[in-house]
């Protein structure tokens, strides 16, 4: 789906991209109807998707995340947004080297990242405390050529673990864990 479409449909969705829609109404041939009342279902399908298409996760892979969050001694909620937030993908996106995740992803999968000395092209790995990102030089060369801002020097952050992760969302994590909790 394109994130302008989910941007009208969820509202802002500022880690997944920039744009906002100027249009009030839902995406489609009908969309100029007014929005229905949603039903307690809806409420908590509606929170599930924001949280799953904002991280860029497909459903299989979202519910593994609410598995292990549930497996956690953690409460199942923060479990889940620190399981998320500590991707690589989140964190590089956290770490100021991309816009987007979607970007971040991206320069993962195109192996623009080393994580303690090493290329790692998955954005799904799991980072843990203290790990060291660092953006490789041929990045860094394209990032000159596209015209955008390079810092000079070595680009490395340390990772850590959040408490309470920095969402820039407007989310109920207790309704996304309701409706796993529901199946």
């Amino acid at each position: 789906m394109k994130k302008i479409k989910l941007v009208r449909i969820y509202g802002a969705l500022p880690v997944l991209t920039k744009k906002i829609s100027t249009r009030l109404t839902l995406p489609g041939q009908h969309g100029n109807k007014p929005r229905k009342k949603s039903s307690q279902y809806g409420i908590r399908l509606i929170e599930k998707q924001k949280l799953r298409h904002n991280y860029l996760l497909k459903e299989k892979q979202f519910v593994r995340y609410v598995e292990a969050a549930k497996r956690s001694k953690q409460l199942t909620g923060n479990a889940l947004l620190q399981f998320l937030e500590n991707r690589l993908d989140t964190s590089v996106y956290r770490c100021g080297l991309a816009p987007t995740i979607a970007a971040a992803r991206q320069l993962v999968t195109h192996r623009h990242i080393k994580l303690n000395g090493e290329i790692i092209n998955l954005p799904s790995y799991q980072c843990k405390n203290n790990d060291i990102i660092v953006q490789t030089k041929i990045s860094r060369s394209a990032q000159q050529n596209s015209g955008a801002p390079v810092q000079l020097g070595p680009i490395s952050v340390s990772c850590t673990h959040f408490n309470r992760p920095p969402i820039e969302l407007d989310l109920k994590e207790r309704l996304v864990v309701e409706f796993y909790s529901r199946q």
